[in-house]
This record gives C-alpha cells, structure tokens and sequence, in this order.
C-alpha cells in the first residue's frame, strides 16, 4: 500500500539513497550533479528535515521509500507569499502509477494550510514532458524559459520556470 507523508530525521539515510538514484538517472533533471552530493552524505538531509522551513515527503510502498517531493516556503518578508517545489523524483519502476501526483497533492495540501503561501514555483528541464503535464494538470503555466541552463555531460539543457496560483488552481 502507498503512503505519502512528511520525511522525518530517521527518513534522512534512505532519502539520501534514494536523492543518488535520481541524480545518477537523471543528471539534466537537478542542479546538483551526484559528486556534488555524496560529498554532503546524509547529515545534510538529516539536519534539513529538523528544520521547519522546508518540508520533504516522501512516498512509501510499504517500507520503500520509492518518491520524494520539496516545498521551500520563502523566508523573506517580501516573498512570502511563495514557495518552491524542488527535487521532485519517482523511481522509475514506480512510475505509471500515480505517485507523482500524490506527492505534488501533499506539498499542494501543505502551501494551502500555510496562512502565507499563495503560489507555488518550479523549475523543470524544458523536455520533461511528463512532468510538464502534470504540473499543467495542477494549474502550473510556464512564466519563462531559461536557456542553457544546465551543463550535463556536454549538452545544455533548457528549464522551464512555471508558477501556480493556489487559489486558481486545482
């Protein structure tokens, strides 16, 4: 059975796991190449999910941690109104199964509930076209694309920067 719910300390090492999987299957999907990460080992995942400015889900088939999800509500007293939704990653064997959607409902429950937050902002590789689709079925449209944005393995990859109103959307 699936479940999603908020990643604690204890979910820091296989998160950790997890967050190389991704960066090694999809390196054009995340500004942090894998080298870069497992230098930081799980400590940084451990002291990020004690503090309350960011909040991590993760989804479970059974014990497997096997989809994560990011919102970054902003600190700033000008900015915060909005957050970002980073290091979004379903294995791929869980794909197809409508993970990924659970966990864009969780960080979506959590802005709602958040007396701030009134949009929500990402980032996306511009030739994720499933990811595009479901963050359009949310109610994400592209504010701007950034050309050459990422450098992997000698090609340059577009982002798309997309933004959904809370209160229009879903």
């Amino acid at each position: 059975m699936m479940n999603v719910e908020r990643l604690e300390e204890w979910d820091a090492a296989a998160y950790f796991q997890l967050r190389l999987q991704a960066l090694h299957m999809h390196p054009e999907a995340f500004a942090t190449s894998l080298d870069e990460e497992a230098k930081h080992g799980v400590e940084k995942f451990k002291k990020r999910f004690q503090e309350s400015s960011a909040w991590t889900y993760g989804a479970f088939d059974g014990e497997r941690l096997c989809g994560v999800i990011t919102l970054f509500p902003q600190q700033l007293k000008k900015v915060l109104h909005r957050a970002e939704v980073t290091a979004f990653f379903v294995h791929p064997s869980m794909r197809r199964h409508g993970i990924g959607r659970r966990l864009l409902e969780a960080v979506w429950e959590a802005a709602k509930d958040d007396a701030y937050i009134e949009q929500l902002n990402l980032y996306v590789t511009a030739q994720n076209h499933a990811a595009i689709s479901l963050y359009e079925e949310f109610g994400f449209y592209v504010t701007g694309r950034e050309e050459e944005a990422l450098f992997v393995d000698g090609v340059y990859y577009d982002e798309l920067r997309m933004t959904a109103k809370l209160e229009e959307s879903l």
